[in-house]
């Protein structure tokens, strides 16, 4: 793999620009496989995800740049590649309504020496946000005009919306195929290895797993449906429905935790009345209890000090001593 992108081909814009975008997120996937881009606003939130950017950059260089912009844009030009992903990172976390983002994203796609951060600078602008994606279509058009002189002529604004989506359609691709080798790599011992190719070749399989009798195999169709197919509203009522009433509680934990991840900072009601209801059910195994209060202050958005795995760090947080239950019935 080229550490430099080769001069480009001006009659063959489109096809040159996705092929080296394929390559270069590749590159940024083997180095980086989880960058947990989730509008993270403190190093606390930092240091509770599983964010691969934590293993190269210390926690002290991204509170620099998570409490100041000024240090993330002079990172952008480190030395150090890893510094440059990171103010990348940090930047489209913290920073992402700064008016200048796209310019550093489209300089680091197309003109940083690392292909590391050229697909990590791909990979971030795939997770741009709705509001910025007219803007993205804007700089790929302008982009498209200075560097490849494509004329009025050829539709450039059409054009770009073309390479938008067909570079996040590689991006979903890549990432799906990532998590599909993965999770085969995986010593799940809940998984039987013969369902394994089926409920990753086809959703129905999975759908069917979910509803089935062995505990292990609605455990991994939870995990596939929610991280590998596309999540629906249907599959998030079976979560809810799973969360409070199947017999094995590893199911029920599992279907928390898939609430979590995708409803996390929305304050959404009924996802804090499905945790509520386990917190207040003593009948439930305490560590589900548990659990779910701790996700409630996620779903919730409630300051990370606040956050119940904060406080029993400090010392001063016990379950079921410590619950705030007037924070848990307000959502009942």
């Amino acid at each position: 793999m080229p550490d430099k992108l080769p001069e480009m081909d001006p009659s063959k814009p489109f096809g040159f620009l996705l092929t080296h975008a394929k390559l270069d997120i590749e590159a940024s996937l083997d180095t980086y496989p989880n960058l947990d881009v989730s509008d993270k606003n403190t190093i606390e939130e930092y240091r509770f995800s599983d964010d691969s950017i934590l293993r190269v950059i210390s926690e002290e260089e991204i509170g620099q740049m998570v409490a100041h912009y000024s240090v993330a844009e002079t990172n952008l030009t480190h030395s150090n590649l890893h510094m440059r992903v990171g103010a990348l990172c940090v930047i489209q976390d913290k920073w992402s309504d700064q008016g200048s983002v796209l310019d550093f994203y489209e300089h680091a796609a197309f003109e940083d020496p690392m292909p590391q951060v050229r697909g990590t600078a791909f990979r971030l602008l795939s997770k741009t946000k709705e509001i910025h994606k007219s803007k993205f279509i804007n700089v790929i058009e302008d982009m498209l005009k200075r560097r490849f002189s494509i004329s009025e002529v050829m539709i450039p604004k059409m054009l770009a919306k073309l390479w938008m989506e067909s570079l996040f359609d590689i991006c979903n691709d890549l990432k799906y195929k990532r998590y599909k080798e993965n999770f085969k790599n995986r010593k799940l011992e809940f998984l039987a290895d013969e369902y394994l190719d089926e409920m990753t070749q086809s959703r129905q399989a999975s759908l069917d797993q979910l509803h089935g009798n062995d505990p292990n195999l609605r455990r991994a169709a939870i995990m596939l449906l929610s991280e590998y197919w596309n999540p629906t509203e249907e599959f998030f009522e079976d979560c809810h429905t799973i969360a409070l009433t199947d017999i094995d509680s590893e199911v029920r934990c599992i279907a928390v935790g898939c609430l979590n991840n995708h409803f996390k900072k929305t304050k959404n009601k009924r996802v804090l009345q499905t945790l509520a209801q386990i917190v207040s059910d003593v009948s439930q195994p305490n560590n589900l209890r548990d659990i779910s209060y701790q996700k409630m202050f996620q779903v919730n958005d409630m300051p990370v000090l606040e956050w119940p795995v904060t406080r029993h760090a400090m010392g001063n947080y016990h379950f079921p001593d410590d619950i705030d239950w007037s924070f848990v019935n307000n959502f009942l």
